[in-house]
């Protein structure tokens, strides 16, 4: 960095003499007694007002950029590139989460009930579209349980009447059989 000193005793006199010191960020270091700082192309610019009260003079201090360019842009770099990678791996532990997880929840649960546990759960606690699909799949377990239940009381139903049938069927051949002896009975008996 280089620095000069812009204007001595009486800043506002040294103004009017000196035509660095007319420059109007000089002039506004020294109306408004603030420091101040300006990008000037290949350089940053820094003017501090001197003295209290009324400013006795201003320093100005330069720093070039060729310097600190690159370590600047190594920075910036660096700096994206790990937030780029936080990014992404915050995005992937959501992703994983929101997603992957509560849908290797509901595939396990639809392996089951096409296994034929029509009782398992089916876990809802997932994001708004998963849990609708999640409480359609109970649904239609819950459908498929019921159908099962009847299924198997009107097979016992049939079963039983099947055996009646059955039953009903051997008394009649036995009615037909001795229905049969007994024409025979009859016949032989004339």
């Amino acid at each position: 960095p280089e620095g000069k000193l812009l204007a001595g005793q009486s800043a506002t006199r040294a103004a009017a003499a000196d035509t660095d010191v007319a420059d109007p960020q000089v002039m506004q270091t020294v109306a408004s007694r603030e420091t101040s700082l300006a990008d000037n192309g290949g350089y940053v610019r820094v003017l501090a007002p001197v003295g209290e009260g009324r400013p006795k003079g201003v320093v100005e201090l330069r720093f070039p950029l060729t310097n600190v360019q690159r370590p600047a842009w190594i920075a910036v770099g660096a700096h994206a590139v790990f937030s780029a990678v936080v990014i992404v791996v915050f995005g992937l532990l959501l992703f994983r989460r929101n997603l992957l997880v509560p849908l290797q929840r509901i595939s396990a649960a639809t392996h089951a009930i096409a296994a034929g546990e029509f009782d398992t759960p089916v876990p809802a606690d997932a994001p708004t579209e998963l849990a609708a699909m999640a409480t359609s799949l109970a649904t239609m377990s819950q459908a498929l349980l019921a159908y099962r239940q009847r299924t198997a009381e009107q097979i016992a139903v049939l079963a039983r009447t099947n055996a009646e049938l059955e039953r009903a069927q051997d008394a009649l051949v036995r009615s037909e059989k001795l229905a049969g002896v007994g024409r025979l009975a009859a016949g032989l008996a004339h």
